[in-house]
C-alpha cells in the first residue's frame, strides 16, 4: 500500500467515526449536532502549530467537514450564529 492511500484510508475511517457519531446524537440521523459539541467530543479541535503563524485551533475538524461534504457524506449549514452538523437532507431550517 502506498503512503498516498494509506492517508486517506485514515481520513475515510475518521470520517465513518463522525458519521456514526452524528446518527446516535441525532437519533438516527433525524436532526442535527451542533458542530462546536462534535469538535470537542471527538477531539477534532487540535492546535496547529507553524513557525510562520499562531496556532489554528479546529483545523482538523475544518479538513472533515469539508471532505464529508464534498462526499455528500454530511450537511453543514448555519443555524443563527453556530453551525450545526446533519446527514444530508435531515434537517427542514427555514
Amino acid at each position: 500500500m502506498n503512503h498516498k492511500k494509506n492517508i486517506e484510508n485514515h481520513l475515510n475511517s475518521i470520517g465513518d467515526v463522525i458519521i456514526d457519531y452524528i446518527r446516535l446524537q441525532s437519533n438516527d440521523g433525524q436532526a442535527s449536532v451542533k458542530a462546536a459539541v462534535l469538535k470537542k467530543d471527538l477531539g477534532l479541535d487540535l492546535l496547529s502549530y507553524s513557525p510562520t503563524e499562531d496556532g489554528q485551533k479546529g483545523w482538523l475538524m475544518s479538513v472533515m467537514m469539508e471532505k464529508l461534504v464534498n462526499e455528500g457524506r454530511i450537511e453543514y449549514f448555519k443555524v443563527g450564529s453556530r453551525y450545526q452538523v446533519s446527514l444530508p437532507s435531515s434537517h427542514n431550517i427555514t
